[in-house]
């Protein structure tokens, strides 16, 4: 069953530690959460069966990029506290809020919580007609969990 998107949300806080308080960006317009991969190592060998290539698994997985859409707002304490993620280049505590189901089915928001570093915060186009936005991009670090928020 499809979930709503609407009421998804980005929240940032003020370093990497467990119990961080997080705040939420204002105005985020979309959010891609990070997304786990792990690549491979080419194990073929003159003997492979049938002249086809062969795999495993590389040691460790690639947590992935976060990319948040936002309003951007020049001067708002969203648009300041970017701005001073990407300058410090420090691992941060992050969440997205997002619909989903808990473990018995039943609707309710989810947060993806974990550490990411600010990568990116990049004001896009600025047409004649239209509104000034901004991408975010975070490279997200270890693991990440995902559970259901307290109702």
């Amino acid at each position: 069953m499809a979930e709503k998107n609407f009421g998804a949300a980005f929240l940032l806080g003020a370093s990497a530690a467990a119990n961080a308080p997080l705040t939420k960006i204002a105005e985020v317009l979309s959010v891609k959460a990070p997304s786990l991969s792990r690549g491979t190592i080419d194990t073929t060998t003159h003997d492979s069966a049938g002249g086809v290539m062969e795999f495993m698994g590389e040691g460790v997985a690639d947590p992935g990029v976060l990319t948040v859409q936002i309003h951007r707002v020049p001067g708002s304490d969203s648009d300041a506290k970017l701005l001073a993620a990407v300058a410090s280049g420090d691992s941060l505590l992050m969440a997205v809020n997002s619909n989903g189901r808990n473990g018995a089915g039943v609707a309710t928001k989810m947060q993806t919580k974990g550490i990411g570093i600010v990568t990116g915060y990049e004001p896009d186009d600025q047409p004649v007609q239209g509104k000034q936005t901004a991408t975010v991009t975070i490279k997200a670090s270890g693991v990440w969990t995902q559970a259901a928020l307290a109702a």
